[in-house]
């Protein structure tokens, strides 16, 4: 199994960008054709875990990118990436 290397920043070992884009698609098809209509349907009965579980769901990509000069990573008010396709 790849190993997580440190040292200069993180990264996957073993792992081409391919295979990284293939697994992060497989993940997403999970979450949007399998566990976001088996979530939808407690809307109703559990709406905080629902409002929870939606706000979970959202990614935000800070501004400055990653790993740039100066940027803390994390710096917040960016906008919600969508998912994969």
């Amino acid at each position: 199994m790849p190993a997580i290397a440190s040292g200069e920043g993180w990264g996957l070992i073993g792992f081409s960008p391919q295979q990284l884009a293939d697994a992060f698609r497989g993940a997403d098809d999970i979450l949007i054709n399998q566990l976001d209509p088996l979530v939808a349907k407690l809307a109703a009965k559990q709406p905080a875990f629902y409002a929870k579980y939606k706000a979970a769901r959202v990614i935000i990509d800070p501004p400055g990118g990653h790993g740039t000069s100066g940027d803390s990573g994390g710096g917040g008010g960016g906008t919600p990436v969508p998912p994969a396709t």
